[in-house]
């Protein structure tokens, strides 16, 4: 999967995606800053935005296997 496709996955948009010079240098940081990886005002709005980007997900797959169900077999 490609860098771009990581970035604007919405199953990837909780996770922080590090650049490898950001790696290297968290190798040298003695005092790491505590920031946060998902901006949500609370749990219940991170719980729907990741219950919402999983459903987005399923309709997606849905949809591709309906496709290419209907390419296969309704000729």
């Amino acid at each position: 999967m490609g860098d771009y496709k990581i970035k604007n996955s919405k199953t990837f948009r909780l996770f922080a995606i590090p650049s490898f010079a950001s790696g290297v240098a968290s190798a040298f940081d003695l005092f790491p800053d505590n920031s946060t990886i998902n901006d949500s005002a609370s749990s219940n709005e991170a719980d729907m935005k990741a219950m919402k980007a999983d459903f987005e997900m399923a309709g997606k797959d849905l949809k591709e296997a309906f496709y290419e169900w209907e390419k296969e077999f309704a000729k």
